[in-house]
């Protein structure tokens, strides 16, 4: 497995892992990293107990919450 490809699988799987906690979570889908990255920074700045889930477009998101709940019926 490339390094690049191991990167994007760590990546989802921690997504999903925050997904089906129970915590504070907000979902961000944004193709630009410099505006995620800035969101992320303003959510933790106000609320450090909420985390931020984010995805590169919205069929990502919507595929990630759909994996979250299939994995919560488990």
């Amino acid at each position: 497995m490339t390094n690049s490809k191991l990167k994007y699988t760590n990546r989802i799987l921690l997504k999903k892992y925050y997904l089906v906690k129970k915590d504070k979570s907000v979902f961000i889908a944004d193709d630009d990293e410099d505006d995620i990255y800035l969101f992320k920074e303003a959510v933790e700045k106000s609320a450090d107990d909420v985390k931020v889930v984010d995805a590169d477009s919205g069929e990502e998101l919507v595929e990630m919450l759909r994996d979250a709940v299939n994995l919560s019926d488990r």
